[in-house]
């Protein structure tokens, strides 16, 4: 795998591009450009996709298989498993199928899908026998090959095999082809002047424009394919790349670091690529800035000066954080703070979290170090930031955020703070902050992972609904009648054996020792379970 991370001259880009391709080895090539940037992916030909999502494979009981041209799988809807999680181009397989035994030869099937609770599967049924009940579907995954070409051949058509690369932003349809004019026309510039140009140069930034201007046109006037669907050539857009292109801003760097880390671990067949190009900007948060001072200071923010001024780079060191949580969100959240200035001058960035540091947090809490095992989180955080930036002022607390702990986080704190930052995984302290956010008037940024997927909330007291106004989906699970009666499937029987486990082995063994201890409270807690017959039964098991 080869990875560029800053923009080079085209010609030693492709040249080594065509190496790679030649050794079946990777190649990115990406740029952070101010707050804007790109990453281009290219992993040769006939590169194997072993698992396109990273979803564990799901199982279902089928209900019927009509005999038809093509047949229709039905899945059993009545015990638990949900709807169906197929989709057109998965592959199955059938086993333990009566009647129709032809499908349990273990071939992979590649399916449609038909409704929540059904799918073809691309075969004559006609021919088989007739279905005539049982039988299990499970999903499997299938390498699919999958070709990418070469950045000589991208740079002109950045299309790979006719698809739209998929937008960052759906707001801006037509952003993405604009900017792939303009980056190459970025390219042609620094090669003819040695580099990129100066920040905030207004002659560069015209001469880049004009030359944007010109291939924009020509492409149009050739009507090449992909040029169709950009939108009008806009000088505001092309200048600002012209303009920050020499700029590196922390979190817009932060986000394609993750990207193009996230395209190497694809390399090795699991998840899907880039297909190829990726083409971002963020010029919205710089909408609203008219006549500001860009001059720069001479310090370490003078690339963030350059774009958003000198009056929101004080307006940063002046700002106070608090943010609950110092686990793997955290440590990147206070990493951005301390890099971008925030907190200080006047400022402050509070950090909490009662937890401490562990060997299993080393892999993905990159702030800690292994001496730092068995010390609080927040602590050994702020401790990282000082070393990072000694001007951030950070002060870490090991308390819960949570009515028992008010005394602490009272009204005086909550309204000190000019941000609150989310980055626990309990929805309990999600809630209870989002409340205390709305009360007390404060913006909350709320966010979470889980593997490879996040999720991020802006909440603004009435201006936006706040997290109590939403309720995530419902997680998958078992309901009891089917785990107790019809545990057909693995996860029944894994679900089934640990509830046999947890109450031979931990409910009984509470309960006797309650029982012992409080008799009187014991019965009384136990007119408050279940119905007369669950009682009897609980009573009789602690006889036994």
């Amino acid at each position: 795998m080869v990875v560029i991370t800053e923009v080079i001259p085209t010609d030693l880009a492709m040249a080594i591009d065509e190496v790679c391709r030649k050794n079946k080895s990777g190649f990115i090539y990406s740029a952070s450009l101010g707050v804007s940037g790109y990453a281009f992916v290219d992993f040769g030909t006939d590169f194997p996709i072993r698992d396109e999502n990273g979803e564990e494979c799901k199982q279902y009981i089928v209900r019927n298989v009509s005999s038809d041209n093509p047949g229709i799988v039905m899945i059993d809807d009545t015990i638990g498993t949900g709807k169906l999680a197929f989709s057109d181009g998965d592959y199955v397989v059938f086993k333990e199928i009566q009647g129709m035994t032809e499908l349990n030869d273990n071939k992979p099937r590649e399916i449609k899908y038909v409704s929540p609770f059904a799918f073809s599967i691309g075969e004559d049924t006609r021919k088989f026998g007739e279905y005539c009940g049982g039988g299990l579907v499970e999903q499997i995954k299938v390498p699919k090959m999958h070709n990418y070409k070469s950045l000589t051949d991208s740079l002109n058509d950045p299309y790979n095999d006719g698809k739209v690369p998929d937008p960052i932003d759906f707001s801006k349809f037509g952003r993405n082809e604009l900017l792939h004019v303009a980056f190459c026309s970025l390219f042609q510039w620094a090669e003819n002047n040695g580099g990129l140009p100066r920040l905030n140069d207004e002659e560069s930034t015209t001469a880049i424009i004009n030359l944007a201007r010109q291939n924009y046109n020509n492409l149009k006037e050739r009507n090449v394919n992909w040029i169709n669907n950009a939108s009008e050539f806009d000088e505001v857009v092309v200048g600002n790349v012209a303009r920050w292109a020499r700029a590196q801003v922390v979190p817009v760097n932060a986000f394609l670091g993750g990207v193009v880390a996230q395209e190497i671990v694809k390399f090795t067949g699991k998840y899907t690529p880039i297909n190829q190009w990726l083409w971002f900007d963020f010029f919205e948060t710089t909408s609203n800035l008219k006549d500001v001072d860009r001059n720069p200071l001479g310090c370490r923010y003078d690339d963030q000066i350059a774009i958003y001024g000198r009056e929101i780079q004080q307006r940063f060191q002046d700002m106070n954080i608090f943010m609950i949580g110092a686990g793997a969100l955290g440590c990147e959240f206070i990493k951005n703070f301390a890099l971008m200035g925030i907190s200080s001058r006047n400022g402050k960035t509070i950090v909490t979290d009662n937890d401490n540091i562990e060997v299993s947090n080393l892999n993905r809490q990159f702030l800690f170090r292994k001496n730092d095992v068995g010390q609080s989180k927040s602590q050994r955080a702020c401790a990282a930031m000082k070393y990072m930036n000694p001007d951030f002022k950070c002060a870490d607390l090991q308390s819960r955020v949570g009515p028992e702990n008010e005394h602490i986080f009272d009204d005086k704190f909550w309204d000190a703070q000019d941000f609150i930052i989310n980055a626990v995984d309990n929805v309990k302290a999600r809630k209870y902050i989002d409340s205390q956010c709305t009360w007390h008037n404060k913006i909350l940024i709320d966010s979470g992972t889980l593997g490879t997927k996040a999720h991020v909330q802006l909440i603004v007291p009435h201006v936006t609904s706040c997290y109590n106004d939403t309720q995530d989906p419902p997680e998958d699970s078992i309901p009891m009648c089917t785990l107790h009666n019809f545990p057909a499937m693995i996860e029944h029987c894994i679900e089934w054996g640990r509830d046999h486990f947890t109450g031979y082995f931990t409910d009984i063994i509470r309960d006797a020792h309650e029982l012992l201890n409080d008799p009187g409270k014991f019965y009384v807690e136990l007119k408050k379970d279940g119905n007369a017959t669950f009682q009897l039964e609980k009573v009789l098991l602690q006889v036994k």
